[in-house]
């Protein structure tokens, strides 16, 4: 199913703040998809599963295959050594994922789907080459810009990090420290968050 657009940037946000703090930490998360989220009971996403996780130091490019191969940034599928920025070629993944109902290099076909079909399509996609019409142009912009294939070109990693997704048009509106305060009313809150839990006696 598709997420409407206020839903999916409510969740994107909850990801891109959840990786901003990895990325101080100097760590990668490498495993940005939907099986590695969890929506609490509060309606905010939780990053799951760290065993992807890298710690790294300055000058460290790791080169090693980490992570769904349907999830690979480029740089990643080259093995020319990678940084924080294929975090946020994930998260353009995701989002194509929760907009669109698909992800971008998966036919259906599962001979056309083996890992070496998928890292075909990734190596040949190109800067905008996918024209996002069922999206508002803000959307299509903040997706393009996730999934730039150069990881310099990337939003999130030309300069200014994470103050570039904040500031992106699709982002307009969005109150960020309410965001990460838990002071938004989230799209869906489990049945469950008003369950009192009594301590054992």
């Amino acid at each position: 199913s598709k997420f409407a657009e206020p839903v999916a940037k409510f969740y994107v946000a909850n990801v891109a703040n959840a990786i901003t703090h990895l990325h101080a930490e100097s760590i990668i998360y490498r495993n940005v998809a939907p099986d590695n989220l969890c929506v609490t009971s509060d309606g905010y996403v939780q990053l799951m599963d760290m065993a992807c996780a890298v710690k790294v130091y300055t000058g460290d490019k790791p080169r090693d295959y980490c992570g769904a191969a349907h999830y690979l940034s480029p740089e990643q599928v080259s093995g020319q050594g990678h940084g924080q920025s294929v975090d946020y070629w994930a998260l353009g993944i995701l989002m194509h994922e929760m907009l669109l109902g698909q992800n971008p290099w998966l036919t259906g076909d599962d001979a056309k789907d083996s890992e070496v079909g998928i890292y075909n399509r990734i190596t040949a996609h190109t800067a905008n080459a996918i024209a996002y019409t069922e999206l508002t142009p803000e959307a299509e912009a903040f997706l393009n810009g996730l999934l730039m294939p150069a990881a310099d070109e990337r939003l999130g990693t030309r300069g200014v990090g994470a103050e570039e997704v904040r500031a992106s048009r699709w982002m307009a509106g969005l109150d960020w420290n309410a965001l990460t305060n838990k002071a938004l009313e989230p799209p869906h809150v489990s049945a469950t968050k008003s369950v009192k839990v009594h301590p054992s006696r």
